[in-house]
């Protein structure tokens, strides 16, 4: 089996690569990545839109389709172009997969297509309403409909991703971003109002073990819907004092400042079981936060 993997050098795209490659022929699509990180040479590089990667399905091809991130501001910013590429994309990829048979079609969704502001009695699972209230979670739970109900595939909803990934500071601008590259360089670390609100940090790693794990199980033997997370929420205050112990550790001196919260602003607990995971793809996720963070710091701190 083949596997094409869209959005190839992003983030996710670039760590999954590398672990992918070992197994299987890869054909990563995508635009150049933000900086320069070396492609493993064994991948096939297609530089493009989606609909290059439509042309390389078949029935021996399974598709990992994780093109149209970037998260709500990139989509405040172009929201024609997010549902260009979000829905628009991927719908043309589903079509494509379902015209070929692709044996395994994997979607890259998110925890966003749940709320960012509704207040859960719990961590989300996948019988919960899709209630998305910002651009990217609604793009990205119509592109989710198109992806299983029209093109037979499975969506993985993934909490916040964070960890090292390739080895290079890409860039990214999430508050675990924020707070390590900080500490890492002995800066201050900005936390709002009391810092309570708990977050599902998922490690790329085990990111990518998941997809791993789909691919072997394939398409007819999952769910349309699965949740990826870190399966231990974390306070946002108790993430900033983490990275700042683990910059510590290495003699770095980060400070902490706490500010009053913007009036209004609701930051409600967001997490997700991830039971049905463990059941379908027999994952779970394996590096906690205090481990995912030391080695973020790490290369952080190498970079400086």
């Amino acid at each position: 089996m083949k596997v094409v993997v869209t959005g190839a050098f992003g983030f996710v795209g670039l760590a999954l690569l590398e672990r992918l490659v070992a197994r299987y022929p890869v054909i990563a699509v995508g635009h150049p990545p933000r900086v320069p990180v070396a492609v493993p040479d064994a991948v096939e590089v297609v530089y493009g839109d989606l609909a290059l990667a439509a042309n390389h399905l078949d029935h021996e091809t399974a598709i990992v389709h994780l093109a149209g991130g970037g998260g709500e501001d990139e989509c405040r910013r172009d929201p024609v172009a997010a549902v260009r590429t979000i829905v628009g994309g991927t719908s043309l990829l589903a079509a494509a997969a379902t015209r070929a048979a692709s044996p395994v079609r994997l979607f890259a969704s998110t925890i966003a297509v749940y709320g960012t502001a509704r207040i859960p009695s719990g961590p989300y699972d996948e019988e919960d309403e899709a209630l998305a209230d910002d651009v990217y979670g609604i793009c990205k739970a119509t592109a989710e409909q198109v992806w299983t109900v029209h093109g037979g595939g499975t969506a993985f909803r993934m909490a916040n991703i964070y960890g090292v990934g390739r080895g290079v500071d890409l860039g990214l601008q999430g508050a675990i971003e924020r707070f390590a590259r900080a500490a890492a360089s002995g800066g201050e670390l900005t936390v709002y109002g009391e810092g309570t609100q708990r977050i599902d940090y998922v490690n790329i790693d085990d990111v990518c073990a998941a997809f791993e794990a789909g691919l072997v199980a394939g398409s007819g033997g999952l769910p349309p819907v699965i949740n990826l997370g870190g399966g231990s929420p974390i306070a946002i205050g108790d993430l900033a004092r983490e990275c700042i112990r683990a910059a510590e550790r290495r003699g770095s001196r980060p400070s902490l400042r706490q500010v009053p919260a913007p009036e209004g602003k609701l930051w409600p607990d967001r997490s997700l079981s991830i039971e049905l995971a463990r059941r379908a793809l027999g994952w779970e996720p394996q590096i906690g936060i205090e481990e995912g963070v030391e080695a973020m710091i790490d290369t952080m701190m190498g970079a400086t």
